[in-house]
């Protein structure tokens, strides 16, 4: 039954080899997997002689048949003293060679890292059935122990002429149970492919389009000791970038509820107090528009068109340019990188201190551009004394922003929502003092958003001071934060146009809602609303940090699998979020406008248009979170098109049209931006859903600065000792 003495010697001398140690479930204790196969196992093999006659494939298939169906074939028994030690453990593992196929499972990686730790069952990878229409036996030296397919890539890049008419791999998941199959006709011939997508394929695939083609012209290599050099030499031209694709491909992406559980308790950990922080930060505004209302109709006019644009010139500004860290920030974190997170947070505090000259020059000449565009001189001087009493405010935030972003992509947004608290605890008090005690007017409420700026700045250094959480990441400030800059400017000016394109639409609404015929009805409409859609903003907004944070954590640790499931799993919530905005909106229609006046006409304008703006909560959500998917990714450019071409190319001209030519009025402005909001929000979610998360981990790799290459130790890989083909 053997082909001679050369394999009969290889076969005996299986009972020499030093076998693995394995955790025998039964027993409870540490044994070697060969007295495992003794206990658990019997492996029946029929060893047939098979001659390669005839190259035709009929010709074969009908020797193969005609062999199968003989009776009275010898079934050889194997010993037990032979080992399989890729095969057994705990469960029955076999190799049976049947009528119609050779089943051959091995595991792909090791049952355990640790002697001293016990696997678990199903093993935490998949495995790798091959079933054959030849009796062909593939014996390895050892489980198939490396995350990464050495073996398989052997195998395939060693020309083995296996004479197989059909070869069908399974990929089993461990946690669903279920297998996808792989039907390859010919496969070393490169022959036509019938498959139904599975993760294995595209190893074949990849090793063809490499021009590693197994050559079915090449003699058999029979069982001999020298195969497992010839392997050995293969190994070596395995690049690691085909190693980690494979070994991400081969990761089918189908997280288990515990996974989904523990993401959202992630997720949210981050968010729920980017939402009290958000909350927070929109009832200090209120409070300032309440003092303001306090102190006449020309005060509240030039409070209001002075914080419009402190908005649009300023804030605006310096928030899009801090998020040019975020990408940086949280794959830092990630890849733990902690050093490139404090010199991060170093040249974005610089940038932003830059950034606040040009803008201090607009803000201290503000009174004669606006008497330039035609406005108020009243109005004009009110809103210039509150911008030039409000320069602090910018310096405070330039600082505030990055020691934001700087926490929360470390997962840590408890303080910032705590030393926010206490800085609006403190407003209030403030506002009242200077504008009623002191009758410091205007100047005193943008003195007292001054001061509680800096008592949250104060807070959040004491926190940083004080916590130890500078200690790895801190190294003193250098001069090496002026050094580059280019990285983060290719993330933070993308970033800064995608967050003021979208912030400058709502400000064009206004705009164009004072050339209707009831202007002035339009104009207050349109500010009730924009109250009502910051106020729902803040859930998604703080999802979208959230996220941002968790997809950059994920692929600095060069996790793309887990990047994927973050996005997928955040995009699901904003989903959710979105339609109890929607809800929120459609409820509030009525009652909403009464918070903030008593005319009918306004009241029912917006009780009119709201239930649309309701609509655009549906996608404003997912694309405000699939912005920080983007953002988080470090491709905020992309973000920022996708705005771009949204806002202005779509809904902008929608908004005009049905506006002012179909004379729909304030409500065509809002159906533009609903056309507008859904496309975002669907383009949004494609870029997403199409994403090569593995690509994405490698850019991950390159902006963190870490080399992916790994030398591994060759002699902890498996080489493929022997394959047995009968002839």
């Amino acid at each position: 039954m053997w082909q001679g003495p050369q394999q009969q010697q290889l076969w005996k001398s299986r009972n020499r080899c030093s076998f693995p140690i394995g955790y025998h479930q039964s027993k409870g204790h540490y044994a070697p997997l060969a007295d495992l196969n003794k206990d658990i196992v019997t492996i029946y093999t029929t060893l047939f002689s098979f001659s390669h006659q005839g190259k035709d494939r009929r010709k074969r298939l009908k020797i193969w048949h005609d062999m199968m169906s003989r009776k009275g074939k010898e079934v050889v028994h194997v010993l037990r003293e032979s080992s399989f030690p890729c095969l057994a453990f705990g469960r029955t593992a076999s190799i049976l060679f049947t009528k119609q196929k050779v089943l051959f499972e091995v595991y792909r990686r090791a049952l355990f890292k640790e002697k001293d730790e016990p696997p678990a069952w199903p093993p935490p990878f998949p495995l790798i059935s091959f079933h054959a229409s030849i009796p062909t036996l593939l014996h390895f030296s050892s489980p198939l122990s490396l995350s990464s397919p050495h073996s398989l890539l052997s195998l395939l890049k060693t020309k083995l002429y296996l004479s197989s008419l059909l070869l069908v791999v399974y990929a089993l998941d461990h946690t669903t149970r279920k297998e996808r199959k792989l039907v390859l006709t010919d496969p070393f011939s490169l022959g036509p492919f019938f498959y139904s997508k599975t993760l294995v394929f595209s190893l074949f695939l990849h090793v063809f389009e490499k021009k590693h083609i197994l050559s079915s012209s090449t003699a058999p290599l029979l069982l001999n000791e020298g195969i497992d050099r010839v392997s050995q030499e293969c190994v070596k031209d395995v690049s690691p970038e085909e190693q980690d694709s494979f070994q991400y491909q081969c990761q089918a992406w189908q997280p288990s509820l515990s996974k989904v559980v523990e993401e959202i308790k992630q997720l949210y950990a981050i968010a729920l107090p980017m939402i009290i922080t958000g909350l927070l930060i929109y009832g200090k505004s209120a409070i300032s528009m309440f003092f303001m209302g306090k102190l006449g109709k020309e005060a509240l006019a030039g409070g209001s068109l002075s914080i419009g644009i402190a908005n649009i010139t300023g804030y605006s500004v310096i928030s899009g340019l801090a998020m040019g860290m975020e990408a940086i920030s949280s794959q830092a974190c990630g890849a733990k990188k902690w050093p490139l997170m404090g010199q991060t947070l170093q040249r974005t505090i610089a940038i932003l201190t830059i950034a606040c000259l040009p803008i201090s020059v607009l803000w201290l000449n503000i009174e004669s551009i606006l008497l330039f565009c035609g406005q108020d001189p009243v109005i004009s001087s009110a809103a210039s004394t509150y911008l030039v009493f409000s320069l602090p405010d910018l310096l405070f935030q330039s600082l505030i922003n990055p020691l934001r972003i700087y926490l929360r992509t470390q997962n840590i947004a408890l303080p910032l929502m705590l030393t926010a608290a206490f800085s609006l605890a403190l407003h209030a008090p403030i506002n009242y003092i200077l504008v009623h005690h002191l009758s410091l007017g205007i100047q005193g409420i943008a003195v007292a958003v001054n001061l509680t700026d800096l008592n949250l700045l104060v807070t959040l250094l004491l926190y940083l001071c004080f916590s130890g959480i500078c200690d790895k990441t801190w190294q003193g400030w250098s001069l090496e934060c002026f050094d580059e800059w280019k990285p983060i400017l290719c993330l933070a000016i993308p970033c800064c146009l995608s967050v003021c394109l979208e912030w400058w639409w709502y400000e064009l609404m206004i705009v164009l809602s004072g050339l209707f015929i009831n202007a002035p009805e339009a104009v207050a409409t349109m500010g009730i609303l924009i109250q009502a859609t910051s106020l729902t903003y803040i859930f998604p907004s703080s999802l979208s940090l959230a996220v941002s944070t968790r997809v950059g954590n994920e692929l600095g640790a060069n996790q793309p699998s887990a990047a994927k499931t973050s996005s997928m799993i955040a995009l699901s919530c904003a989903v959710l979020t979105s339609f109890m905005a929607m809800s929120f909106m459609t409820t509030m229609r009525n009652a909403w406008g009464q918070i903030f006046t008593n005319d009918k006409a306004i009241l029912s304008l917006t009780a009119m248009v709201m239930p649309v703006a309701g609509l655009c909560e549906l996608g404003n959500c997912p694309q405000t979170t699939g912005c920080g998917v983007l953002r988080g990714s470090a491709r905020p450019t992309l973000g920022a098109n996708i705005n771009l071409g949204s806002f202005y190319g779509v809904g902008l001209p929608i908004a005009v049209v049905m506006g002012f030519v179909m004379d729909i009025g304030l409500l065509g402005l809002w159906l533009g931006l609903l056309a507008a909001q859904v496309v975002c929000a669907t383009v949004m979610v494609i870029v997403v859903a199409r994403t090569d998360w593995f690509v994405q981990a490698k850019r991950a790799e390159q902006l963190t600065g870490i080399n992916a290459v790994v030398e591994e130790d060759q002699s902890k890989i498996p080489g493929l000792i022997s394959v047995m083909l009968v002839n």
